[in-house]
């Protein structure tokens, strides 16, 4: 006896694992964005533009190999999700505004707060639960 596929059912789940990892991801953009929402604190990075926050973006290019990717393209994010030094590359010092004055430093360290992996942690259980409404 030999073993003939379903392509049909082959092709249901496919399509509905695409629609739970099309509904989970944007389960996970919106809990990243609540994350960067509200004031700024001493571990939460808050809103100042709003450009970080409106960058957060669903890649769906790879949907149908049952791949997508949330994230952002903004140069600063990796710097406030994990911390570190900006150090002075080609000028004598940085020169930066707090409030409404100039400051100059030869090094700036910057402290890890993490918008990214707490909305990982925090929306797997709603990622989880997209796919099992959908399955």
């Amino acid at each position: 006896m030999s073993y003939k596929p379903n392509l049909n059912l082959e092709r249901n789940i496919k399509k509905k694992l695409i629609k739970g990892l099309d509904k989970a991801s944007v389960v996970l953009q919106d809990e990243i964005k609540d994350n960067l929402s509200g004031p700024k604190t001493s571990k939460k990075l808050g809103v100042g533009t709003g450009k970080l926050k409106r960058s957060i973006q669903i890649d769906r290019s790879d949907i149908n190999d049952l791949s997508v990717g949330v994230g952002t393209n903004v140069s600063y994010a990796g710097i406030h999700e994990f911390g570190g030094v900006i150090k002075v590359k080609t000028a004598e010092k940085l020169k930066f505004k707090i409030g409404n004055y100039w400051r100059t430093a030869k090094s700036v360290i910057i402290p890890a707060r993490p918008f990214f992996r707490p909305s990982i942690k925090t929306a797997k259980k709603k990622m989880l639960k997209q796919f099992r409404g959908i399955i």
